[in-house]
């Protein structure tokens, strides 16, 4: 990737996406191929997110395309032409680098031009740190009853609701899964325990697997953490 130092860019934003001409695709002569079938637009992207502040606490945008021509030099510059960062797109036709706050527009090799717009942030407080723990995870507990007890941890920037949810794996397959959802008044961490009855079963029997919780809502949407589960009932 190559990229030309600039000044930091600090105006006000004002993004729009514009259509991109669909890349075209191999199908082989026409003959070879059935009248009903019609291949399906591709239309490239350039999509801003805000990122982090970079090494000098900085505003920067992380920068995303799709939809372009796979392994294809692209080049994402600034609208005042103070930064450029150029590369080579991936085999599913995307590109990703953080650049600094600004107006950008994006151009493949020899192709057209597309404006970059700004996807606007989720709404509600941050996930700062997330924590799940399941028991039985260990050693030949009984399974006669087999009861999961889940513990979840959210730690939470600042006030609003965070949504997630948890799923069960074990013995390979689906356990059970559900939404869930906490509330903060402010900064501070919440813990919520959950539980799932399995089928009892015999002894002898291994039980692996894992539990996860991803965060559904937020800036932290996607967030995820999880814990691994290996026993042999007794």
């Amino acid at each position: 990737m190559k990229r030309h130092p600039c000044l930091a860019l600090v105006t006000p934003l004002f993004v729009s996406s514009v259509a991109f001409a669909p890349a075209v695709s191999a199908l082989g002569h026409p003959e070879e191929r059935p009248s009903s079938v019609s291949a399906a637009p591709t239309v490239a992207k350039c999509e801003l997110t805000r990122g982090k502040p970079d090494a000098q606490r900085k505003p920067t945008y992380v920068l995303r395309l799709s939809g372009f021509t796979k392994q294809k030099v692209v080049t994402a510059r600034s609208a005042d032409q103070k930064f450029s960062v150029s590369g080579t797109t991936s085999d599913d036709g995307s590109f990703q680098s953080t650049v600094p706050r600004g107006r950008y527009v994006a151009q493949e090799l020899n192709g057209k031009t597309i404006r970059c717009s700004l996807v606007p942030v989720e709404k509600g407080p941050e996930v700062t740190d997330l924590d799940v723990q399941i028991t039985p995870n260990s050693g030949t507990p009984s399974c006669n009853p087999l009861t999961f007890t889940m513990t979840i941890k959210i730690t939470s920037s600042g006030a609003g609701t965070v949504d997630y949810r948890w799923d069960l794996t074990h013995k390979g397959d689906f356990g059970g899964g559900a939404p869930g959802k906490v509330e903060f008044t402010g900064p501070g961490t919440k813990e919520e325990t959950k539980t799932y009855g399995a089928s009892p079963d015999k002894a002898g029997e291994v039980h692996s697997g894992k539990v996860v919780v991803k965060i559904l809502t937020g800036p932290s949407k996607g967030k995820t953490d999880q814990a691994p589960l290996s026993f042999t009932c007794a």
